[in-house]
């Protein structure tokens, strides 16, 4: 299954809100690896159901997932962030700021949004009274170096100047040697002669 994503830092547009008092409240924040399930909910309707299904800051981008990156099919690793929320307004915007060691490219199904960056800045919205939010993120496999790559980053999301929450992640994306990719390409190729 290929999924749609909005961008690396996708925000579901479901928004936070404090009124008066700073009444939002978020219980139960996880961040860490995404997993997914089809439920059959009859013969012919099938339910995806996805969540974080493992906490954690080391995230191996391993391609293992799919993903639709600048008008193209790619293996990716899908991580992200979900939490509980009571009592959002109408209209509140909660706005974030992910940083990394290392520049990258953030982009979507439909484009690339920034080069290069290391500092990101996105906002949304949740909608009001008390739910339930699902973000969603993603890593490209295979656009990466020869070398193994270690990239560190942090999110820090506000509501009227005041922290919600914050997560960090640890990217580690995995060396992509010459040698491996030709045996790869060597391992096709014999496929296909012998069938």
């Amino acid at each position: 299954m290929i999924r749609k994503c909005a961008c690396v830092f996708l925000a579901l547009i479901v928004g936070i809100s404090a009124g008066p008092g700073f009444a939002l409240e978020i219980q139960n924040f996880r961040s860490g690896l995404v997993c997914e399930l089809e439920l059959e909910i009859s013969d012919d309707v099938r339910l995806p159901v996805e969540w974080i299904c493992f906490e954690t800051e080391t995230v191996y981008i391993t391609g293992q997932g799919r993903c639709v990156w600048n008008r193209e099919d790619k293996h990716c690793t899908w991580y992200g962030f979900e939490f509980d929320y009571t009592d959002a307004v109408e209209g509140d915007e909660i706005l974030c700021k992910s940083t990394s060691a290392l520049p990258g490219n953030l982009g979507s199904p439909t484009g690339i949004d920034e080069e290069d960056v290391t500092v990101s800045e996105w906002s949304y919205s949740l909608p009001p009274g008390d739910g339930h939010h699902y973000n969603p993120q993603y890593s490209v496999f295979g656009m990466q170096d020869e070398a193994e790559t270690v990239n560190s980053g942090e999110t820090v999301c506000t509501l009227d100047g005041k922290e919600l929450y914050r997560f960090r992640f640890t990217k580690i994306y995995p060396a992509l040697r010459q040698k491996t990719i030709e045996d790869a390409v060597r391992a096709i190729r014999t496929t296909a002669i012998g069938s």
